[in-house]
């Protein structure tokens, strides 16, 4: 190969990345760059092995961004999603060119669309939307999950922007859901969910209607809104309750089930069901300490480039949700499943939904009625109580003053007087304690509390 030709191919091999994370070498053809016309597919294997550098490397036939040489590698669940997408399986230079430049990513019509309103006018320094593209990019390329508590971390909270406004939340998730991510084989999630998990899950249990999808569907979403999460067989029991003539098997349940992606708001966990907010929930719950013992590498990462926007600035979401997930399984463990009628269950499929046990809605009402942070936005405000709510431990008293600060009371732009703090915190108390959990199963603490008086 000639000087040029090798100057193409590292251009080439930086570009695809960028753009896919990791990617087969067999994949790879000489249509990758226009220089690379006639070169031998054989040539071109062997020539990247000698060009590795600050952006790449190969390992195992594999090309891949030189950060998962320095955090967690994620190369084969990205290698394995490319089965999904058939017609990439040859890359060519028109796929990968926009990625040539590793600190300027372009960006997708509707992420220009969010800069423009939201960060241009405030930011007005040379380099700000291409900070903004390598933010936006880390933050889609490493997270498997996006829920309002990541986004608020790692895109919003530093243009000073806040998710409690929802036409900003619903332009940044568009944002999102249209650039290009490697988890995803280098497309964008709004691709990937036309792509047909629905497809694979309608087909995968034939006997399986679409009556009974439709209900198995909403039955699960609901009672992991409710329980966070739950093992297969006692999910079966559930729906068997409510469809008895259905008999619904614990394995056509994990059939089923392992087709569902992160856009669905499921994911299977060995023999469990669970909610993706268990994420969302671990991120606001957890502070940085504990992040660290989850994932050290992460947090040095987290911790060394917080200021530096031309770093990678993400915990690892598969060791966080395990983390999380084995915590609440080892609290619900020998506890009975609360199963309540099933029209009261699908209530739960609502995240704004919450149950109106006793004194919450007295609660509710005094915190509109003096005007708090999110009085003009009550379901996020409800979200927000149920993440409170569902948090691990029974010092309620902490978990209240948790609370209160995510709520916003404490700011000081706060129109509560301290008179309205002590009568919230009065009537939080009761509101959290019979609230449900998912710790246990459903039940409120104050059940727990008289279940066990009447057993004793």
């Amino acid at each position: 190969m000639t000087d040029k030709q090798n100057a193409a191919l590292t251009v080439a091999a930086t570009a695809l990345v960028n753009r896919f994370g990791s990617i087969e070498i067999s994949m790879l053809t000489n249509k990758i760059h226009p220089e690379l016309k006639g070169v031998k597919k054989t040539t071109l294997v062997k020539e990247l092995k000698n060009i590795e550098n600050e952006n790449f490397s190969v390992q195992n036939d594999i090309l891949k961004i030189s950060y998962y040489t320095k955090s967690y590698d994620r190369s084969d669940a990205i290698i394995a999603s490319f089965a999904d997408f058939e017609e990439w399986k040859v890359i060519t230079w028109e796929d990968i060119k926009e990625y040539s430049n590793s600190h300027n990513f372009p960006l997708s019509k509707e992420a220009e669309d969010f800069f423009a309103r939201y960060i241009k006018s405030t930011h007005i320094s040379a380099n700000a939307k291409d900070i903004f593209s390598f933010r936006l990019s880390n933050f889609v390329n490493t997270q498997e999950y996006f829920y309002n508590s990541s986004l608020s971390r790692y895109i919003l909270e530093p243009y000073g922007l806040h998710f409690y406004d929802q036409e900003l939340l619903t332009s940044a998730y568009n944002a999102i859901a249209h650039q290009t991510s490697w988890l995803r084989a280098g497309r964008t999630a709004d691709k990937k969910i036309a792509q047909s998990w629905r497809v694979r899950a309608d087909s995968s249990v034939p006997r399986f209607n679409k009556k009974m999808r439709n209900a198995i569907d909403k039955i699960a979403t609901a009672s992991v809104k409710l329980y966070g999460i739950i093992p297969l067989s006692k999910l079966r029991k559930v729906i068997n309750t409510y469809h008895s003539d259905w008999c619904v098997k614990k394995d056509e349940l994990a059939l089923y089930f392992s087709n569902f992606t992160e856009e669905t708001g499921l994911f299977l966990f060995d023999k469990y069901l669970g909610t993706t907010d268990l994420y969302n929930w671990s991120l606001e719950y957890f502070q940085e300490a504990t992040l660290n013992s989850i994932d050290t590498v992460g947090y040095s990462n987290y911790k060394a480039n917080k200021g530096n926007y031309k770093a990678v600035t993400t915990f690892n979401t598969g060791k966080v949700l395990q983390f999380v997930v084995q915590q609440l399984i080892n609290e619900q463990n020998g506890k009975p499943i609360f199963v309540p009628s099933e029209k009261e269950l699908l209530n739960f499929a609502n995240p704004s939904y919450v149950k109106e046990t006793a004194g919450y809605k007295t609660f509710e009402n005094l915190y509109i009625s003096k005007g708090g942070y999110y009085s003009n936005n009550i379901d996020e405000f409800r979200r927000i109580f149920n993440i409170y709510s569902n948090m691990v431990g029974d010092d309620v008293t902490s978990i209240i003053s948790d609370f209160f600060k995510a709520i916003k009371i404490e700011t000081p732009d706060s129109k509560l007087s301290e008179s309205s703090k002590s009568d919230i915190m009065q009537l939080s108390q009761g509101a959290f304690a019979n609230a449900p959990r998912w710790r246990h199963y459903g039940i409120s603490s104050s059940e727990i509390i008289n279940i066990g008086k009447k057993n004793s």
